[in-house]
């Protein structure tokens, strides 16, 4: 594969999720098996699942994502209008960007320094440039 030209000597071969290794190993085998076709019924993100949340969720409504604590357990994290604002969030906390994947997303994470933010989900991971305001469009997929 031929890396794309604004990724500045990233590695450009995501076909075995090379570029996504900070992430928890549970959660990177979950982006990597997640494109892969499965048998009738079983949902391999059960564990992942919101209690009274509805599975549509990813329809473009509620944003949420999961918190996980020392221990390696996974708690729901909604993320209500004010998420930015309250008790334990920095006051120099603030939204940088939004981004459109598309579908469910089961894996982010941020390049150090802070310049791309790769998403993975359904069979395809996203590469991002953060460092550019307003920029909607992934610089790969």
């Amino acid at each position: 594969m031929v890396p794309h030209p604004g990724l500045n000597g990233l590695n450009g071969d995501l076909g075995g999720y090379s570029s996504l290794h900070n992430l928890s190993p549970a959660a990177a085998a979950a982006v990597a098996a997640y494109g892969r076709s499965q048998a009738v019924g079983f949902d391999p993100h059960h564990h992942m699942r919101v209690p009274g949340l509805p599975p549509n969720l990813s329809g473009g409504k509620q944003a949420y994502s999961f918190h996980v604590s020392t221990d390696g357990q996974m708690q729901p994290v909604p993320f209500p209008p004010d998420a930015l604002i309250g008790p334990g969030i920095p006051r120099h906390a603030r939204q940088i960007n939004t981004l459109s994947h598309g579908e469910v997303v089961c894996a982010v994470t941020i390049s150090n320094p802070t310049r791309h933010v790769y998403t993975g989900g359904k069979g395809c991971v996203k590469i991002w440039d953060i460092s550019q305001p307003g920029s909607k469009s992934p610089v790969s997929q």
